[in-house]
């Protein structure tokens, strides 16, 4: 297992399920460290939004695709954010990957690029996300990501479908979180399972890879407040699910299970 970043330590105990984490207090550092951590921020979005629109070839919108999610990962530092990754397994390098986490801010998915950057990952991610957001939205449109709408099932399964299929063609990664929200107070929410059944029968030669994410919940929690000083997120990858010759079903349960079981062991250590 490899460790990055630091070390967590954590107050929350219990079943993934039952947790529900204590918002932060405000004091005066998240005030003053919010200021430049908005600027940086702000930056690094215009900056690639430029670099994107220019871009000549698919090769270069993934460089620019790696350097935002670097840069917006990196300015979480401003604000003393702490980011640990526990990998136990990474899986066969000649497959699609279909990583399947929780969710709890936007913050995690630059976090989970930069961890699954080789991979080239792409993400299902709500349509909403596709336009307004400098940087990110140009990604998510023209880099493959499947854009959802989640009143409209017709359509959302149609993008998943073809999703899938440029991953058995092309060997990326794809990044899901089927809980369908973020989690507010760290609390994981049952799995949604049509977007991940999906997947698997579009793309049968994907290998699963689980992940848990504790703690980025802090950084959203303040709608319209400073973002909280000394943040520690951590990223625990568990190994690996080879769901070929299985139910669809079954795995669906097997991952979200693996995913309970990993954010358990994070807030257990």
């Amino acid at each position: 297992m490899k460790t990055h970043e630091g070390e967590q330590q954590s107050a929350s105990k219990g079943l993934a399920y039952e947790e529900e984490g204590t918002a932060p207090a405000t004091g005066v550092l998240d005030y003053l460290a919010s200021i430049p951590f908005v600027l940086y921020f702000l930056g690094v979005l215009v900056f690639y939004e430029i670099l994107l629109r220019f871009a000549h070839n698919q090769a270069d919108r993934e460089r620019a695709a790696a350097g935002l999610n670097r840069g917006v990962r990196n300015s979480l530092r401003v604000v003393g954010t702490k980011i640990v990754i526990k990998i136990d397994q990474m899986p066969d390098e000649n497959r699609p990957w279909l990583v399947v986490s929780n969710h709890q801010s936007l913050f995690d998915i630059s976090v989970l690029h930069t961890i699954f950057a080789e991979q080239r990952p792409k993400f299902v991610a709500k349509q909403e996300l596709g336009r307004g957001i400098p940087g990110v939205s140009i990604v998510l449109r023209e880099e493959g990501s499947a854009l959802i709408d989640r009143s409209d099932a017709r359509q959302s399964i149609s993008a998943i479908k073809k999703l899938g299929a440029a991953m058995t063609d092309d060997k990326f990664c794809t990044v899901l979180f089927p809980e369908g929200t973020r989690a507010k107070r760290g609390k994981m929410k049952p799995f949604k399972p049509r977007g991940l059944e999906t997947l698997l029968k579009h793309c049968p030669s994907a290998v699963v890879v689980p992940v848990a994410i504790d703690g980025s919940w802090k950084l959203a929690y303040r709608k319209y407040g400073p973002i909280p000083w000394g943040v520690t997120m951590t990223f625990k990858v568990g190994s690996s699910i080879d769901p070929s010759e299985k139910d669809r079903k079954e795995v669906v349960e097997e991952v979200e299970g693996s995913v309970q079981q990993l954010l358990t062991a994070i807030r257990s250590s």
